[in-house]
């Protein structure tokens, strides 16, 4: 909590703004979960309300009318850019630091006049807006390598029907053979970068490009755990009820599991080294 007291003030904390504490509740009924910033005259405080927007309150309280009045006026010459600077909370994915940002900004608003007061909550939005846009790309860059991976799979399959591989060509002609299975792999990974992303900051690193090799990195695991995995079905090693030779559906479906998950190629591992032991005989 910031405390905005005073150095030398004379009076006391309102005894209304002192009972604005963690777990009280405020005279609307809004039970408190954080005081954000707390002065002689007024608390900026946070209620339990679903409504990200609807958050963040202020309590004024003067000693005097006078007081209290100089106080309002002050908020009043900012409100509309506080309303504001609180309506991208919903949109914004650090909320515990911005939050804590648009406090501090009203806490300074509120404790002096200074003609700089109305620039602050616009430069406190443009920052904002400009850590959205930053993490949106580092966003974009983590899933650029599937996306890259995928069109390429796409544009190959497009161009051998437009123009089929002869004979000469028995190179492509496995690959394109097994593009399918690497389709399935990618499917899977992107679907697993999809979900992760949204866990992530992206705001770790100073390079952007950190994040493209992120991705990168995610990409290669995919494609070893799914190339481990065809291997061992192909192999005999493994089998699943839902595998079956004349339906490759199966296991693309299987290849999708093992792009998907970083946990897949373990098990697997564990339970192909389990059957090599027992179908070897001990001399």
């Amino acid at each position: 909590m910031e405390n905005y007291l005073p150095e030398h003030a004379k009076t006391g904390i309102v005894p209304s703004i002192k009972n604005i504490q963690v777990g009280s509740v405020d005279i609307l009924g809004n039970t408190v979960v954080n005081v954000l910033a707390m002065h002689n005259e007024y608390v900026i405080y946070e209620i339990d309300s679903p409504n990200i927007q609807n958050r963040i309150k202020l309590f004024i309280d003067g000693h005097t009318d006078e007081s209290e009045k100089i106080i309002r006026d002050r908020f009043n010459k900012v409100r509309c850019d506080y309303i504001l600077a609180k309506g991208i909370l919903s949109r914004s994915i650090n909320f515990e630091t911005n939050k804590q940002r648009i406090a501090h900004a009203l806490a300074m608003c509120l404790n002096n006049d200074d003609a700089d007061n109305v620039n602050l909550f616009p430069r406190l939005i443009d920052a904002i807006h400009d850590e959205q846009n930053l993490i949106l790309k580092n966003r974009l860059l983590y899933l650029l390598p599937n996306i890259i991976s995928i069109c390429l799979c796409v544009l190959f399959k497009v161009a051998s029907e437009v123009f089929p591989f002869g004979k000469d060509y028995a190179f492509l002609q496995n690959f394109l053979d097994i593009l399918p299975f690497i389709f399935a792999i990618l499917l899977g990974n992107s679907t697993g970068v999809l979900i992760n992303s949204k866990n992530l900051s992206f705001q770790e690193f100073e390079r952007r490009h950190c994040y493209f090799l992120i991705g990168l990195e995610r990409l290669f695991l995919a494609f070893f755990t799914g190339s481990i995995t065809y291997i061992l079905i192909k192999s005999n090693l493994i089998s699943s009820v839902i595998l079956s030779e004349d339906n490759p559906w199966s296991l693309m479906l299987i290849l999708i599991i093992a792009g998907y998950s970083e946990s897949f190629i373990p098990s697997i591992l564990t339970k192909s080294e389990s059957a090599i032991l027992t179908s070897t005989p001990y001399k």
